[in-house]
């Protein structure tokens, strides 16, 4: 759907669209239907997320019949989505779709991806570059980024990301995902449907800018060296399989961890690794245990880290996403009255925790930002930046990007 408009207003203005219908195209046309109604002219950007049960080809094919050529960059959520009337898509028959559109304020976007299979760096830079070139007649640094990726290399092509658009524009990724790590997954980009690679959306235009991250967890006096670790795969702490270790903390039997059991005592209890410039605590989400012990996670593990036990509760959670919208606004300079949408990316396991409670995250941030848009989802890890501007990959974090001015 495409409007003709002679100006473009100062202001920058963001819009949510949800909708729960089985039919993709239903849903999806209802969903921008609703965005695209609440803006004064059509968006210079699209950000559309959806639950994984529906055709992915058939949605995103619906979508661009709507959108025509507006940059769009998205992909699927773990449990649901989230908007500023709660969650939605959680248990039941599954399906959701949102879609955040972006218009005002000068805004200009561009869109890029590369497949991941060789370099993830090298795609990441690749993806970055692609889409900053797409913007014609920007020679900045954009405002803001926005990574999409499928779970893997998180760390490595974020670190490509950050090498072309600068260090120090607010960066915002998420990492897709889907209901039971089952690999139906996908990440948006323009016409694509993507299963391994990374998408990166460049705004620029003028607006204020910020991302932040939190968890909601605090740090226990349990901790231990990872002995032998390699990737993502932890084996042995204090001399032990890793996995007896971390039970053995969570007083538990080491069984009732195997295969994916992990991820329902990970949500209130991951662990972390501090980041020593920072002092900043960075989760690390366990999601497999194998035979013999070893502990497969959502975020790479150097040997010799020190892993220290977290833990939390439902009100913890609940209002970390209210903290990392706080100090996102404090990054950008934003007061609540001047913002304009919050997309949000929180981890799965968190969402699926907290249940019927993840309805209570949007009412903390609406205490902070009004009646502001907002759109989140649920995602395999989250992507944002330390206060000195390295970019950082989290799992089981809030992690926020604001918009305003």
């Amino acid at each position: 759907m495409l409007r003709n408009t002679e100006a473009v207003p100062a202001q920058l203005a963001v819009a949510v669209g949800v909708d729960e219908e089985a039919d993709a195209r239903s849903a999806v046309r209802r969903a921008l239907g609703v965005a695209y109604a609440a803006l004064p002219q059509d968006p210079g950007l699209v950000i559309l997320f959806c639950t994984s049960a529906y055709p992915l080809p058939v949605l995103l094919g619906a979508a661009r019949v709507f959108t025509g050529p507006t940059p769009l960059i998205g992909g699927t959520s773990g449990s649901g989505l989230m908007s500023g009337a709660g969650v939605v898509g959680m248990g039941g028959k599954g399906t959701a779709v949102a879609a955040m559109a972006i218009a005002g304020g000068g805004v200009a976007a561009g869109v890029g991806h590369a497949d991941l299979d060789a370099d993830p760096r090298a795609a990441g830079e690749s993806a970055a570059r692609a889409a900053m070139t797409s913007v014609t007649g920007q020679s900045d640094r954009p405002r803001a980024a926005i990574i999409v990726s499928p779970p893997g290399h998180e760390e490595t092509l974020l670190q490509g990301v950050a090498a072309v658009v600068g260090r120090g524009v607010p960066l915002f990724g998420c990492t897709v995902a889907d209901e039971q790590v089952a690999g139906r997954w996908a990440v948006f980009a323009g016409n694509h449907v993507l299963p391994n690679a990374v998408a990166v959306a460049v705004l620029y235009g003028e607006f204020l800018a910020g991302t932040a991250f939190s968890g909601g967890y605090w740090p226990t006096a349990r901790a231990a060296r990872a002995e032998k670790a390699s990737g993502r795969m932890l084996e042995v702490m204090e001399g032990r399989p890793a996995a007896s270790v971390y039970a053995g903390w969570l007083g538990v039997a080491s069984e009732a961890l195997r295969g994916q059991g992990v991820r329902s005592y990970a949500a209130a209890s991951p662990l972390a690794v501090e980041d020593a410039r920072t002092s900043r605590l960075l989760i690390k989400e366990p999601g497999t245990v194998a035979a013999d012990g070893s502990v497969g996670f959502f975020a790479d593990l150097n040997q010799g880290d020190c892993l220290r036990l977290l833990t939390s509760t439902p009100e913890s959670l609940v209002a970390a996403a209210g903290a990392a919208t706080s100090e996102a606004m404090m990054r950008a300079g934003l007061r609540g009255d001047q913002v304009r949408g919050v997309l949000v990316a929180q981890g799965a396991g968190r969402v699926l925790a907290l249940r019927e409670r993840a309805n209570e995250v949007p009412l903390q941030l609406r205490r902070l930002i009004g009646a502001a848009p907002m759109l989140g989802c649920a995602t395999f890890g989250e992507q944002s930046a330390l206060a000195d501007g390295r970019p950082v990959h989290l799992n089981l974090t809030a992690s926020v990007l604001v918009l305003g001015g």
